[in-house]
């Protein structure tokens, strides 16, 4: 052991314990964005004192690659407890492939009894159909941010009152469409979320009548303070103009499109084209609940 490394375990000791803790967990949330393998390689090894306290960030947020998702399903299928997002209150899974691993294995770790009760406590989910449907089945599942990018809530093939209870404190929805919360064509969706005060819309074609009348109908949430329409899609210039111009008849300040943004030099909003690009920049720490420009203000003419 280094001169300097007993000198700065001597200073440590000096320390309270809570300001000591706080170091390492400031320490730990400062460099996961940046450095999750040196703070489960390293920091989190220091002793079992500062595992412990630096698992609940190192935990805190799950986001399983296609190339990881063989590794994820053995560890979640493990019996052994705590489960491994037992911590967890963020889960990504980027791609949900079945065929790959198997229907038999798949069940394995979806349906152990700690998975799922760990799995309550989740506050934001960005999953596959076949994993949102059943977390939503979960007494417990009331999270708070939820990511449609691959899917709409028909594609979970549940009914109106099964979904209801799970989305009830539901504050932040991410879609890839307008139609995306319509169950069996209908828009009674706006009774699902009562708590939704943001809304980011991926892809609005705006020559589809169904997307206007969808997209009006989000307006209808009681608590709704911001509906970002990420891109309106037309092959030429002067459709795309068409669109906002689309959004700005709805003559609501709460609309808001992405034109004006720097996508070009900006690495997070370029990963708004991959499914779990938006809930990946969201976890790190970027606000992406408040981008964008109004389309129409009180002082416009």
């Amino acid at each position: 052991m280094t001169t300097h490394t007993q000198a700065l375990q001597e200073l440590i000791s000096q320390l309270p314990v809570e300001l000591v803790r706080d170091i390492f967990e400031h320490s730990a949330r400062d460099n996961m964005a940046r450095n999750a393998r040196w703070v489960g390689q390293n920091l989190a090894l220091t002793s079992r004192t500062v595992y412990a306290w630096v698992a609940l960030i190192l935990f805190e947020s799950w986001n399983v690659r296609p190339a990881k998702l063989d590794d994820f399903y053995t560890l979640a299928s493990a019996s052994e407890k705590p489960c491994i997002v037992s911590h967890a209150r963020t889960l990504i899974i980027d791609r949900f492939a079945p065929a790959s691993v198997g229907r038999e294995r798949t069940a394995r770790w979806l349906f152990r009894p700690n998975f799922l009760a760990a799995c309550t406590r989740l506050e934001t989910v960005d999953v596959p159909p076949d994993v949102l449907a059943v977390l939503i089945r979960l007494p417990g599942f009331r999270p708070k941010i939820v990511h449609l990018t691959r899917c709409s809530l028909k594609d979970l093939h549940l009914t109106f009152d099964t979904i209801r209870p799970a989305f009830s404190r539901v504050k932040r929805i991410f879609m890839n469409e307008p139609a995306a919360l319509s169950i069996d064509g209908k828009d009674d969706f706006v009774y699902l979320f009562p708590e939704v005060t943001h809304i980011i819309v991926r892809d609005y074609f705006d020559l589809v009548p169904s997307d206007r009348r969808c997209l009006d109908r989000l307006l209808d949430f009681p608590k709704l303070e911001r509906l970002f329409v990420w891109l309106v899609w037309g092959k030429q210039l002067a459709r795309r103009h068409r669109g906002i111009e689309i959004l700005a008849a709805f003559n609501d300040t709460r609309v808001y499109h992405a034109y004006g943004l720097d996508i070009m030099h900006d690495a997070a909003l370029q990963k708004f084209s991959s499914d779990a690009g938006p809930s990946r920049v969201d976890r790190d720490g970027r606000d992406i609940w408040n981008l964008g420009n109004p389309v129409f203000s009180d002082d416009m003419d």
